[in-house]
């Protein structure tokens, strides 16, 4: 993977957040969500540590592939999982809503803050280019989730995954 995807799988970590108090019946959700939310903290601490240079940008790709990787395999146990309780589905967009995507507004914050350092290593033209793949696997992500919420709850579901896609996006287009 290249240097630049790094940044881009931080994009995508946000998408989901631990749950396993929140969603009790639904843990592989649940493990999941706080996986990618760890791997999205984790994703951020490195892109903070990234000083510039395509060298030091190894720790930072290394965090956004393990990020991908959880995200594909959430997603697919997302879509094998059983809908969600109107309770439980409160619990989970409130968690999206206070844990992931601040986490994730973090980190696409602080990449936003690299850009300069991005653009002197010549990543800036890779890292739009993994920001907006990791958009779309965040939006698989999202639309997974939001397909097992209660029926109650799917606006706020929507909106909260929209917060995500939001951030995504913005980071996506400040690397055009």
């Amino acid at each position: 993977m290249h240097p630049v995807k790094l940044f881009a799988v931080a994009a995508v970590a946000v998408s989901a957040a631990p749950l396993a108090t929140l969603v009790s019946r639904d843990a592989p959700i649940a493990h999941d969500l706080g996986i990618i939310n760890d791997d999205t903290v984790n994703l951020k601490a490195k892109i903070d540590e990234y000083d510039g240079g395509k060298l030091d940008a190894i720790p930072v790709k290394n965090a956004g592939k393990k990020l991908g990787k959880h995200i594909k395999s959430g997603t697919g146990n997302i879509e094998n999982a059983s809908p969600i309780s109107s309770a439980d589905s409160q619990g989970v967009i409130d968690y999206i809503n206070n844990t992931l995507e601040p986490n994730l507004n973090e980190a696409m914050s602080a990449l936003g803050a690299k850009e300069h350092k991005i653009a002197k290593a010549d990543l800036k033209g890779s890292v739009k280019k993994q920001l907006c793949a990791s958009k779309s696997k965040a939006d698989a992500l999202g639309a997974g989730l939001v397909a097992k919420i209660a029926a109650d709850k799917q606006g706020a579901a929507q909106a909260a995954v929209a917060k995500v896609d939001a951030d995504l996006g913005d980071a996506a287009q400040r690397f055009s």
